[in-house]
């Protein structure tokens, strides 16, 4: 089972300091259940943004214990709908994530984002 991981999540499973510790537990479940755990390029790009050069090194190391997914699936009718009332950046981002699991590149999205909800 591929489960795509949101932004936010990889960035508190993989903080210098606990945020949140259910997310510790989550990885712990996903891990004895043997599923392929996947972060999508335009999250890298979210935390490449970061201004300390320190946190985006060492974020992108530990985003390589991941699954890259190395291209993006194409917009259809509905999505190109939907990027219509995207806003910022990070709406582009949110939609594109979304698109992998309406395309069925993966099979589920694991994310604590209240817009995507």
């Amino acid at each position: 089972m591929r489960l795509l991981i949101d932004t936010n999540i990889i960035i508190h499973r993989e903080a210098n300091r606990v945020v949140n510790e259910d997310i510790g537990l989550l990885f712990n479940w996903l891990d004895r259940l043997k599923f392929e755990k996947c972060v999508h390029p335009l999250s890298i790009e979210e935390i490449s943004g970061h201004q300390d050069e320190n946190v985006v090194r060492t974020m992108k190391i530990k985003i390589g214990n991941y699954n890259l997914l190395k291209t993006e699936s194409a917009d259809d009718q509905l999505i190109a709908q939907i990027r219509r009332s995207d806003q910022t950046r990070n709406d582009f981002i949110d939609t594109s994530i979304v698109k992998e699991v309406y395309n069925n590149r993966v099979d589920y999205l694991i994310t604590e984002d209240r817009g995507i909800h």
